[in-house]
């Protein structure tokens, strides 16, 4: 008997993705929201309020060499970045948590920072162009 296997949701979304969006998945948004833009808008806005202050905490406990803040705010992050559909920051988020957690050496913990800040400048413009298309 021949067995038909379809892709998994989460396949789906990738091989759907297909707007050009490199940090997050728009799929992922309406999938989650029901498809309504007013909502996906919402959520966008928590997410525009929400960051700044995040990031700064972040940055503050960096600055301290507090692993613990470190760990805290990464957590944080995970969870706003996946609230909007960006996997990659999430689970670069979850990377600094686990090396927060482990006391990972501050040069690596800072080099991972600056990234996340760059890629998260990169989430907010392409976050802006979609909800002004």
């Amino acid at each position: 008997m021949f067995v038909v296997q379809y892709p998994s949701q989460k396949l789906l979304r990738i091989m759907n993705n297909l707007n050009g969006y490199k940090y997050f998945d728009e799929a992922f948004l309406h999938e989650t929201m029901g498809g309504s833009k007013e909502e996906i808008a919402m959520i966008i806005s928590v997410f525009f309020d929400a960051i700044p202050g995040y990031l700064t905490d972040l940055q503050a406990a960096k600055n301290a060499g507090d692993y613990s803040q470190l760990a805290f705010n990464a957590h944080k992050l995970k969870g706003t970045y996946r609230f909007v559909g960006a996997t990659s920051l999430g689970d670069m988020a979850l990377l600094l948590e686990q090396m927060s957690k482990a006391s990972a050496s501050m040069k690596e913990i800072n080099t991972l920072v600056e990234n996340m800040v760059i890629a998260t400048d990169g989430l907010c413009n392409e976050l802006k162009q979609f909800i002004n298309s």
